[in-house]
């Protein structure tokens, strides 16, 4: 089976964000943007998940950390936490939305951010 690496994010404490309608409407233009630039490389586009969090299925291969970077700049006054997950996927795959597909590299990434996040470790 193919393996992929599974991308998950999160805006760090989103429910204490004054505007944070407009930093969730600023975060799905940078994923429409990402998707675009990046659609190469994807094999299920990145998508909101959760209204502050977001995820992706990316290619091996591709620039996994220069696709986070971007994230990064793009968005410079959120806090993002993100969780990484290399596996195989189990379920089909929805190249034009990345909800519903199951596998470890999800379990794996899913795992990643809630360490990251009960252990505060938010720094890059």
């Amino acid at each position: 089976m193919n393996q992929y690496y599974a991308l998950i994010g999160d805006i760090i404490e989103s429910r204490q964000l004054a505007n944070r309608a407009q930093q969730q409407e600023a975060l799905s233009q940078v994923l429409d943007n990402l998707n675009d630039r990046y659609q190469a490389h994807l094999a299920s586009r990145f998508s909101l998940t959760l209204g502050d969090e977001f995820q992706g299925l990316v290619k091996v291969g591709a620039p996994i950390f220069q696709i986070i970077d971007q994230l990064r700049l793009a968005l410079p006054d959120l806090n993002l936490r993100f969780g990484l997950g290399l596996g195989e996927i189990l379920t089909s795959i929805n190249p034009a939305l990345s909800l519903g597909a199951d596998g470890p590299a999800y379990w794996r990434a899913r795992e990643a951010i809630q360490q990251v996040h009960q252990q505060h470790h938010y720094e890059t």
